[in-house]
């Protein structure tokens, strides 16, 4: 390999551990976002009286959120393990059958983490119009 193709690697390399941060980050920011709707909302269950549905749609989303974005965690940190293990049996050992197998399955889960992320992205938007009819029918009843 010559120094143009190690330097190559390396940048490859380095672009998929910024992928990989970028991904945690949005992850997080998201978990963040609905941990702090479904603690405002379920106090404002518990303490008011107004607008009752719209606070359960909002926590129930919120909970929803929660769960998918845990689960795109968990079955990351899987694929993350997995790796480490094959590394360190050689993947030379497995069949070719073996990594397609493998690489197909993980290409499904990869869809499905995307898949729950736009789920995710959907149901934030939907809180922000909840949050905001709920707003509008407060400030209306005010008037």
């Amino acid at each position: 390999m010559n120094e143009h193709e190690k330097e190559q690697l390396e940048f490859d390399k380095w672009l998929i551990d910024a992928a990989r941060e970028a991904n945690f980050m949005y992850w997080a920011a998201l978990l963040t976002a609905n941990a702090t709707l479904l603690s405002v909302f379920s106090a404002i269950f518990v303490f008011s009286r107004h607008d009752r549905l719209l606070i359960i749609l909002i926590v129930l989303s919120s909970l929803i959120s929660c769960a998918l974005l845990i689960l795109n965690f968990k079955r990351f940190l899987d694929f993350e393990r997995y790796r480490g293990v094959v590394r360190i049996s050689k993947e030379d050992t497995l069949t070719k059958e073996q990594m397609q197998t493998n690489g197909a399955e993980w290409g499904a889960t990869g869809n499905a983490i995307k898949n729950r992320e736009r789920i995710v992205t959907g149901l934030l938007f939907l809180q922000a119009v909840l949050i905001l009819v709920s707003l509008l029918k407060s400030m209306a009843e005010s008037c």
